[in-house]
């Protein structure tokens, strides 16, 4: 059985920032890859191109929204026009047009502008004190010299991935210690794989029911009163967290 965090990082970037698009998006349940594509396309011009039920158009799906939802992703940290066509291409098997992706990474700062802003703040205090470290962990990066390519990439990046990453890590080890009692029939359910927000058991079928409740134990636990309840707190910024 396998349990990934839904859209871990853009839920840690809602946090970190602040940006209004994406609390709301995750505090009501909008689709943010089809918002993101509206957001940058314009809704009227997607109805021109498609008529008034595009969101059902496999061709928007395929295109406009593909655009959105990897666009979602390189905003985070300013992945290019070029990364993100490789990106949907790789991913979503559709070649679209370079234009597209350009508009995509042109919109940024319109479509979500306290997060651009918060990015050009925490780059700018990077730069100034060569470095950055993590509240809670500790975790912490060492930049020297002036910061440019791929050096702000990373220094974007890393706080959202470190927390994103941390999420899980803290799940399975709530998990290991409910599974740590090997005279009990847990110890037939193993964690064999954790692939950065992702989490696979190993286990017979007949303790499946078990191992869906332990992770939803962990999962609450997490939520509640451990890691994403402490980080939501620290920034002020309440976003809830899913998995599937």
């Amino acid at each position: 059985t396998s349990y990934d965090l839904s859209q871990a990082e853009l839920r840690v970037a809602a946090v970190l920032s602040g940006e209004p698009s994406l609390v709301t998006a995750f505090r009501t349940g909008l689709d943010l890859h089809t918002t993101r594509a509206e957001s940058t396309f314009g809704i009227a011009n997607l109805i021109d191109k498609y008529g008034p039920d595009y969101r059902k158009s496999e061709a928007f799906s395929a295109l406009e929204r593909q655009a959105g939802k990897h666009g979602n992703f390189t905003d985070l940290n300013w992945g290019s026009a070029l990364t993100l066509r490789r990106t949907i291409l790789v991913k979503g098997k559709t070649l679209i047009p370079m234009s597209i992706c350009e508009e995509v990474v042109n919109s940024r700062s319109r479509v979500r502008p306290v997060l651009f802003k918060w990015q050009c703040d925490w780059v700018k205090q990077v730069q100034k004190d060569h470095g950055c470290v993590l509240p809670f962990t500790g975790q912490s990066r060492s930049f020297t010299g002036v910061l440019q390519g791929n050096d702000i990439n990373e220094a974007i990046n890393f706080p959202i991935q470190c927390h994103a990453a941390n999420l899980m890590l803290a799940v399975q080890g709530y998990c290991h210690r409910r599974f740590a009692d090997f005279s009990s029939p847990y110890r037939r359910i193993r964690m064999f794989l954790n692939t950065y927000d992702a989490l696979s058991f190993d286990h017979p079928q007949s303790l499946s029911a078990d191992v869906d409740a332990i992770f939803h134990e962990a999962f609450i636990w997490l939520t509640a009163k451990d890691y994403w309840k402490m980080f939501c707190d620290y920034y002020g910024n309440d976003v809830p967290l899913a998995y599937d």
